[in-house]
């Protein structure tokens, strides 16, 4: 049954492919009708990225390190005002550790409401602590 079929997909006289793709008229070329034809458009393709090799200089190198260097001594030493402002909220007597470390976590990553409380007295940061409990930790 599919014998001719298969037959026909071998002889190679049968296949006989045309290149038309110079029959594609260009804006400056007359399509036939008297009038120039415009460009087909084709979709832009994104340009390729890279096999993943990437080759960098010694300096490249140097520099790359060098920020490495900068992230870990920033992770391994804290900055002077997250060490200020935690010596500040554990200096409030009253309050559970727990609580302390909460308000500290919060005051380090905001950090202008944390330069304000450094700069309040004892009694005004146990006072904003108060507050922040009730109305954070509720």
């Amino acid at each position: 049954m599919f014998g001719n079929i298969e037959e026909g997909l071998h002889e190679e006289e049968d296949l006989e492919l045309e290149d038309h793709t110079n029959d594609i008229p260009t804006n400056n070329e007359d399509n036939g009708n008297g009038s120039p034809a415009t460009t087909a458009v084709r979709p832009q393709r994104p340009p390729r990225r890279g096999n993943g090799n990437v080759q960098v200089d010694g300096n490249s190198m140097t520099d790359l390190i060098s920020a490495v260097n900068r992230m870990v001594g920033a992770i391994e030493n804290p900055s002077p005002m997250t060490t200020l402002i935690y010596k500040r909220v554990h200096e409030v007597d009253g309050f559970d550790s727990n609580i302390l470390d909460v308000v500290f976590e919060y005051l380090d990553d905001n950090e202008r409401q944390g330069r304000k409380f450094i700069e309040k007295t004892l009694d005004m940061r146990k006072a904003w602590i108060e507050r922040f409990v009730s109305s954070h930790m509720a």
